[in-house]
């Protein structure tokens, strides 16, 4: 590629007429991408088209065509000359707030290489906004807990509860069934007994102290 002399752009458009002089001006957003388009004269189609980071003398190639095919890629770079509508667009992928600085779209030919300056700004990307954490519920973990009720282990990693339990446990509970029990079926149990026996003592003769006791049990 040819150095680009030190020439105005009134100048280079009167010399040749190739490209459009006036400076392109282009902004994009860091990780966006920039598309920047550099048109040029009927008469250029077939010469190699190229963007390059700089200016003049100082411009250091960054994408360039090789004549065969019409794209043209460089990492973050592509370059595709449309010779219908002669026109090469230049995509920059990924922006990054280094690459904001000046540019030149420029046709390598005979002489001086016309070109077009283009001058790049990339802003910083907005701050994502960070998720507010969400208010701590008020609810208990363990809602029905029975009030007093601690858990304490007994040496042998097994916890056993302590404390005031408004519950009643399983062996009161049972101790008092088997208790009611035995107060309803005791005096059953003693009535049919005695009149089993006063029955027995009545076919005994002489026994009127016996039938006594049996009439005044029944």
């Amino acid at each position: 590629m040819k150095t680009f002399v030190s020439l105005s752009c009134t100048l280079l458009s009167a010399a040749v007429g190739s490209m459009l002089c006036a400076q392109i001006r282009k902004t994009g957003t860091e990780g966006n991408v920039a598309v920047i388009q550099c048109p040029y004269a009927k008469g250029y189609e077939a010469y190699l088209k190229y963007f390059c980071k700089g200016t003049y003398k100082d411009c250091v190639s960054v994408v360039k065509t090789d004549g065969k095919e019409p794209w043209a890629f460089q990492g973050r770079f592509s370059l595709h000359d449309n010779t219908e509508k002669k026109m090469f667009v230049v995509t920059i992928t990924a922006l990054r707030i280094e690459d904001t600085g000046q540019y030149c779209c420029g046709i390598e030919s005979v002489g001086s290489d016309p070109f077009t300056v283009v001058q790049l700004t990339v802003s910083k990307a907005p701050k994502t906004p960070q998720p507010k954490p969400s208010p701590k519920s008020s609810t208990p973990l363990y809602p029905h807990t029975t009030k007093g009720l601690s858990l304490s282990t007994n040496g042998t990693g097994n916890a056993t509860e302590t404390g005031n339990s408004t519950q009643p446990s399983g062996t009161f509970i049972y101790a008092g069934g088997v208790f009611i029990t035995v107060l309803l079926v005791l005096p059953i149990t003693s009535g049919i007994f005695f009149a089993l026996r006063c029955r027995a003592d009545k076919s005994l003769p002489n026994s009127q102290e016996n039938m006594e006791v049996c009439i005044y049990l029944l």
